[in-house]
């Protein structure tokens, strides 16, 4: 009887705490993708955008330091036709 106790404790705390982590995981990726999509955002209204996260290992920063390279590359190109 008590060996049932011990695993039904067991498996209802494995559910749970696997539940809880997928739903903060989950706000996570919607914080770092609403904060992407803000980066987006300013480099199609011109404005310049730094990295805030960088040295950071997690997806939003890898993404944020890309679209500060495309935006430099873009920048460069338009300086270049400018002068012509």
């Amino acid at each position: 009887m008590n060996i049932i106790i011990i695993v039904v404790a067991v498996t209802a705390g494995v559910i749970l705490g696997g539940t809880a982590i997928y739903v903060y995981q989950g706000k996570c990726r919607q914080k770092e993708l609403k904060l992407l999509a803000e980066c987006m955002e300013k480099i199609l209204r011109e404005e310049k955008i730094r990295e805030t996260k960088a040295g950071e290992e997690t997806l939003y920063a890898r993404l944020e330091s890309r679209l500060v390279r495309i935006q430099e590359m873009l920048n460069g190109r338009t300086e270049a036709a400018e002068k012509r």
